[in-house]
């Protein structure tokens, strides 16, 4: 019996709903700040043809505090997105459920109108 070595990357990203998106990540690609913008640049085409409702009222993206989502090129291009997101910061703890913890939490949702 012979054993596979198989290692696949997906970015999904999802809502209420369901899914939105679905992104095979490349054998051997690193998710980079250069890389996830592309991820986002499709996020954004597909949420205002998937969630047209969303897209005119406004929506949050929940990122986590990887160094591809808090890279500065990252917050740039969010930023110079038209109307620019509005970003709110959560109180989730990132290592310790405690309550005394779960104000450093640096998790930044990001609403976009």
């Amino acid at each position: 019996m012979s054993h596979l070595k198989f290692k696949a990357m997906l970015i999904v990203l999802f809502d209420i709903q369901g899914i939105v998106m679905a992104d095979p990540v490349p054998s051997g690609r690193t998710v980079n700040q250069q890389y996830y913008t592309e991820v986002l640049t499709k996020l954004l085409e597909r949420v205002r043809r998937k969630r047209p409702e969303l897209w005119r009222i406004g929506w949050i993206l929940h990122q986590e505090n990887a160094p591809a989502h808090s890279a500065f090129s990252v917050k740039q291009f969010l930023a110079n997105k038209n109307p620019p997101p509005t970003i709110h910061h959560t109180s989730l703890p990132t290592t310790s459920i405690s309550s005394q913890r779960s104000s450093q939490c640096s998790n930044e949702p990001i609403l976009f109108r």
